[in-house]
């Protein structure tokens, strides 16, 4: 009675972006049904990591209080960078 999602970086109802990398990819699903067949496509963009680079803060925080700096993303972005 239902389908199947197709297309890189896709593991059964999952899309990984980490997986499939960046750019533009094209996701399949198909009806899997013996009395009906159709399927459908959608295009899922990927941007890649930013590159971040912190030029000198300054000499008011070189001897003054701690900064604390907090940055969160979902496990599956990570990826081994050389």
């Amino acid at each position: 009675m239902g389908g199947v999602w197709s297309g890189p970086g896709v593991v059964g109802s999952t899309f990984y972006p980490a997986v499939a990398g960046p750019g533009d990819h094209i996701i399949k699903y198909e009806i899997i049904n013996p009395d009906c067949q159709d399927f459908d496509n959608t295009t899922i963009t990927v941007v890649p990591f930013p590159v971040v680079s912190i030029d000198d803060v300054g000499v008011q925080y070189l001897n003054g209080p701690t900064i604390t700096l907090n940055a969160t993303r979902p496990a599956e972005y990570f990826q081994d960078r050389d």
